[in-house]
């Protein structure tokens, strides 16, 4: 299991959120194949 909190640069609409999300789990998941769970928490302030 992985949980990431990431500092986000903004992406001008939620779609664009989305989308740079799901590219950074796929390539998440790409590097690390074994791992069942992640949870992806976005963030632009602390």
């Amino acid at each position: 299991m992985v949980a990431i909190k990431a500092e986000m640069h903004e992406q001008g609409s939620s779609k664009g959120l989305v989308e740079a999300i799901n590219l950074c789990e796929k390539k998440f998941k790409e590097r690390f194949p074994y791992v069942l769970w992640m949870f992806f928490e976005p963030d632009i302030t602390d």
